[in-house]
């Protein structure tokens, strides 16, 4: 289903004008030009078009996937299979520079534009290529450089064989030569000649891994009724080139990709909708929040897939399509776990990783589990909820914290015995409870100042368990903190005794408290910290809350 829409969105691209490689083609860095006159000589190697210190992306014909095999490419290769060279003195030089000559007079036999060009593979000798010399400013390094062939007139002006109406209908009507045969296209359905090794993905190798095929691998436990590699799953050249060459331009795209270690997310939505629908997926992974899109936009589908670089081939962790409404639906479900807006992806995984560990954003399972909930809707991972809970206990809490477990409080509607709109409401003694911990912590610190082990770090971690044995003795000694208070900043202390009364009368608070409870315990804690701490315009007494936040 992956490959169908994506040679689908391969055809869209194209008839939209994006930078997409057609089939046939591929985006590639060239350094230097094979330069050659009307009459088949060469005239030297100029250097190629450079962006800053790096060979500016243009379009060359794809290249074969290589391992240890001899594969020429048309027109761009290196200089061995060009001109049968090789700095480092390859020994199958010369073969691969024969190679290259069968390859060109095979595609371009019969075009007059590529007769010079014809003309210089018939005529050149590779013992004469050691003799090659630079002759333009910068000389180009030829140990594994990408080369192409270019033409020069007799004024001296140089023309791509790429522009030439000739050579560009000969290399179409190459790449959609499809070759027939006893086996058929997985994606479209028609006859074909299988291509055993898919094009790799080269934007998809994180830190470590090299380029890898999408479709395709050399195991012996991926073999079945005598079949290996790309036979296993055949697909006509056009077709891998086409499905390629969409995924290669997700990834390029910071609108419409994100690597978070292990794990590439690509995604795209149908139509016109993705200049609008694919930027709002990325900020909100990102923690800009769920914007705002057209309604047509909106209802459009959205196709999300998590990758991975694993074992010298692409994994596929999970493929999704859902429409942009239902993501932003997703998003919103767990907006008020994190205070009104959800984090980026990395800053979760990050904030929740083990000492000594290497960073969770690394581990593919935590990444594809995290942004399958935050935009598929899908349950929080479990993963990051016993590491967020063993923090917890040991006293290590934060915002991200408090936001994994209220919102795996969320996910699993049935485990606390409440339906899911009451799991985080105030009216729960177990989230009372933490606005009371929270007000007394604010209180002792607006009394005593910075101290070496306020409440937080004695009391937290026993209030979260059993709150009725330590909240009664927290507030007896507050009345000497508000006494305290009173005499130096009267308005504070009167906004902290108001939020004090006000929380301890809503009602009784748990004797003791299960791992659920004690979660809504600290999203209780948190939300009423935040509250303390809001910005003036939006409180009860706006002198005392300019205190609060001087304090």
């Amino acid at each position: 289903m992956l490959l169908e829409d994506l040679v689908r969105l391969h055809g869209e691209l194209v008839s939209r004008g994006a930078a997409v490689a057609p089939a046939g083609m591929a985006w590639r860095k060239v350094r230097g030009r094979v330069a050659i006159d009307p009459a088949g000589r060469l005239l030297g190697i100029l250097p190629g078009d450079y962006s800053g210190d790096e060979p500016a992306e243009t379009l060359a014909p794809a290249p074969p996937v290589r391992s240890a095999n001899i594969a020429a490419a048309l027109l761009c290769d290196t200089a061995a299979y060009l001109l049968g060279f090789s700095p480092k003195g390859d020994a199958r030089a010369a073969e691969k520079f024969e190679a290259s000559r069968r390859l060109h007079r095979e595609a371009l036999e019969g075009v007059a534009e590529a007769a010079p060009l014809l003309a210089f593979l018939d005529s050149w000798d590779p013992a004469r290529a050691p003799s090659v010399t630079a002759v333009a400013e910068s000389p180009v390094d030829l140990n594994m450089a990408l080369l192409e062939f270019c033409l020069v007139d007799a004024d001296g002006a140089v023309r791509d064989l790429l522009d030439t109406e000739g050579v560009r209908e000969a290399l179409e009507r190459r790449s959609s030569e499809r070759g027939g045969g006893a086996y058929t296209d997985l994606v479209t359905g028609e006859p074909c000649e299988p291509l055993r090794v898919h094009p790799k993905a080269p934007a998809l190798a994180g830190p470590g891994e090299k380029a890898a095929p999408v479709v395709g691998c050399n195991i012996e436990s991926a073999e079945s009724w005598g079949a290996s590699q790309g036979y296993l799953s055949p697909m006509a050249r056009p077709t891998a080139e086409r499905y390629s060459a969409a995924l290669d331009w997700l990834l390029k795209d910071g609108c419409h990709s994100l690597c978070l270690g292990e794990a590439t997310f690509a995604w795209w939505a149908d139509g016109e909708a993705d200049g609008t629908v694919a930027p709002a997926v990325a900020d909100a992974l990102r923690g800009s929040g769920a914007a705002d899109v057209d309604a047509d936009a909106g209802c459009a589908p959205l196709h999300m897939a998590c990758l991975s670089s694993r074992y010298a081939r692409v994994q596929l962790r999970w493929y999704e399509t859902v429409t942009w409404e239902d993501a932003r639906d997703s998003l919103g479900r767990w907006e008020g776990c994190f205070g009104g807006r959800v984090p980026s992806a990395f800053s979760i995984l990050r904030a929740l990783e083990r000492p000594g560990e290497k960073a969770p954003a690394t581990r593919c399972q935590d990444a594809a589990s995290l942004v399958g909930a935050l935009i598929m809707g899908g349950p929080w991972p479990r993963t990051l909820t016993q590491r967020a809970a063993a923090m917890a206990s040991a006293g290590d809490i934060g915002p991200t914290v408090a936001g994994t477990l209220a919102a795996s409080a969320l996910s699993t509607r049935k485990e606390s015995g409440m339906e899911t709109d009451d799991l985080l409401c105030p009216a729960d003694p177990a989230y009372r409870a933490g606005c009371i911990f929270a007000i007394l912590e604010g209180l002792q610190k607006a009394a005593q100042g910075r101290l070496a082990a306020p409440v937080r770090t004695r009391y937290m971690a026993g209030a979260a368990k059993s709150p009725v044995r330590v909240l009664p003795t927290l507030v007896a000694t507050a009345q000497a903190h508000l006494k305290k208070l009173s005499r130096t900043k009267p308005g504070l202390a009167a906004f902290y005794e108001s939020a004090l009364s006000e929380a301890v009368a809503a009602g009784p608070v748990p004797l003791t408290m299960d791992a659920a409870a004690s979660w809504r315990f600290y999203v209780g804690y948190y939300r009423q910290r935040d509250q303390l701490y809001r910005p003036a315009g939006d409180g009860a007494d706006p002198e005392a809350e300019e205190e609060v936040r001087a304090d």
